[in-house]
């Protein structure tokens, strides 16, 4: 039987790049979750402190009020 050893070496080149190339792209597609996910807090933070704020100028305003 007649093996061309090249083109099943450019085989195994191809697959063992096509498994590098996906583990990179989950590795990227995890990133991106964790940076959408600590976005997604940030912004709940700011707006309860904004909402914390609000409340405690609101509590100042009327303890001030003649």
């Amino acid at each position: 039987m007649d093996v061309n050893w090249y083109a099943a070496e450019t085989m195994v080149q191809e697959t063992l790049h096509a498994r590098r190339a996906e583990a990179e792209m989950a590795r990227l597609a995890a990133i991106a979750r964790q940076y959408r996910t600590r976005r997604r807090i940030g912004a709940v933070l700011i707006k309860l402190g904004r909402t914390l704020v609000g409340e405690a100028s609101a509590a100042v305003s009327e303890q001030t009020a003649p």
